[in-house]
């Protein structure tokens, strides 16, 4: 039988070296879309999103969000176009 204790204990200690900043600019690049703040967009450029992506991948948000960031640009710079 195993113990719960080490499980738990070990999935910290697991969890304590996994890196989630590519999820975080994921997060913060949606919030910037939704709200259009300031903050989230000083957010997804600290966090990355001048980066070049060298990886695509299931767990690998960074070319995602890179992808996303661009539509969210594209759009916007449409908008100020139709705005002139």
């Amino acid at each position: 039988m195993h113990n719960k204790t080490n499980y738990l204990e070990n999935s910290v200690v697991l969890l304590s070296f996994v890196c989630f900043q590519d999820e975080l600019l994921w997060g913060a690049a949606w919030l910037f879309r939704a709200t259009n703040a300031v903050y989230y967009y000083n957010l997804v450029k600290s966090l990355g999103a001048d980066d070049q992506p060298d990886i695509f991948s299931w767990d690998n948000k960074y070319a995602g969000a890179h992808v996303f960031l661009s539509r969210v640009y594209h759009t916007a710079h449409v908008m100020q176009l139709k705005n002139i």
